[in-house]
């Protein structure tokens, strides 16, 4: 191609899906794809190859084989959908990463992607990526512009393309048992309806066998009386603006040589046990050490954060004040008011961090701005 001749735009779409390894769906072409790094140790995984039908299920469960190492030492030329080396950029032109999850979620899957539509405008780019992912297949319910219900059929006439790759150990035909080992056991009261992130997934079985996934959202819960609402009124909110200000006032004053700009935006360290992770200029995450760590910093006024709750507060006291968790992992419980998220971390039992962000946002306090999850 001579250098005067302008390059055709790449109509293409990709999808991530997973993370570990990157995986996804070129949704125009419904062909799914690996990430495989082609910048020795930089770990892009910018380089896709496509997987068979076969494949992509298992890459969720990290089942790839020699797959990937092949790639990577240039084999399988014939399934390189996107190659950084001949494009001005290391990303397609159309390009939708994972968002984040505040707690490591249970099980891994498409299913993400819708959970993270519900709720949202019906023209909204999360509503826009779940669609294209299902091929157009999904019953979605509006209300008011608003999505309130998605059902993804696993059988039959408009079924899901990938119905496999739904809920990373599921498929078609699975039973309630295997579910239930796979997203865990059910809300109180329910046989087949699960919590996940707070929202209500309901399987559907006909003869034992699974033939659709349903879900909707869960209500509303109003953010907990105490000082932690500044901190939740100051996300999204711009850098200094009031709501900052506000936060800013009760995380003492900004640590010396501890500010600076990263790759994913601005960390403000203060003396007072708070971190502020501000990004475009406004503020996506915040963090509330309470519990002394290596240079000894904790948050100074605790008793005055959660209306009712003690301090130091036991994981039992803090969810008796909080509630029933949207989600937990480990040592990790995620609270979700609307689209802001509450995690609160524990060492021993007892409350340690408090880190409150934008829901999907991809937030890390360490200081060269890499997430676990970006790695």
């Amino acid at each position: 191609m001579s250098k005067n001749t302008p390059r055709k735009p790449d109509t293409r779409c990709f999808v991530q899906t997973g993370q570990r390894p990157s995986i996804g769906v070129e949704v125009s072409s419904g062909r799914a794809w690996v990430g495989v790094d082609r910048q020795i140790g930089h770990g892009s995984a910018d380089a896709l190859f496509a997987l068979t039908d076969e494949q992509y299920p298992a890459a969720f469960r990290n089942e790839l084989g020699s797959f990937e190492g092949e790639c990577w030492r240039g084999e399988h030329g014939d399934l390189l959908l996107f190659d950084p080396g001949t494009t001005p950029t290391w990303r397609p032109e159309c390009w939708h990463p994972l968002p984040g999850r505040a707690v490591p979620p249970r099980f891994a899957g498409e299913l993400w992607r819708h959970v993270d539509a519900l709720g949202t405008a019906t023209d909204s780019n999360e509503a826009r990526i779940a669609d294209a992912l299902a091929a157009g297949r999904a019953i979605i319910t509006e209300a008011s512009g608003v999505i309130v219900a998605i059902t993804l059929r696993l059988t039959g006439e408009g079924a899901h393309p990938r119905p496999a790759a739904l809920i990373s150990g599921l498929t078609a035909g699975s039973d309630l048992d295997r579910a239930r080992s796979v997203i865990g056991g059910p809300i109180a009261g329910e046989e087949d309806v699960f919590a996940v992130e707070g929202h209500h997934l309901r399987l559907v079985f006909v003869d034992d066998g699974l033939v659709a996934v349903s879900l909707t959202p869960a209500p509303p819960r109003p953010a907990p009386d105490g000082r932690i609402r500044d901190f939740l009124d100051a996300l999204g909110e711009p850098e200094h603006g009031t709501a900052y200000l506000r936060v800013a006032q009760l995380a003492g004053s900004e640590s010396p040589g501890r500010a600076g700009s990263v790759s994913t935006g601005r960390l403000v360290e203060f003396d007072g046990g708070v971190d502020v992770r501000v990004d475009s200029g406004r503020v996506v995450g915040v963090r509330l050490r309470l519990a002394a760590g290596p240079d000894g910093t904790v948050y100074r006024n605790p008793d005055d954060l959660i209306s009712g709750l003690v301090w130091p507060a036991s994981r039992v006291s803090l969810l008796r004040a909080l509630g029933a968790p949207a989600s937990t992992s480990g040592g990790r419980d995620l609270f979700r008011y609307g689209a802001r998220d509450l995690v609160v971390e524990y060492d021993r039992g007892l409350v340690s961090a408090i880190l409150v962000s934008l829901t999907g946002a991809r937030v890390s306090f360490g200081p060269y701005g890499w997430s676990d999850e970006q790695r």
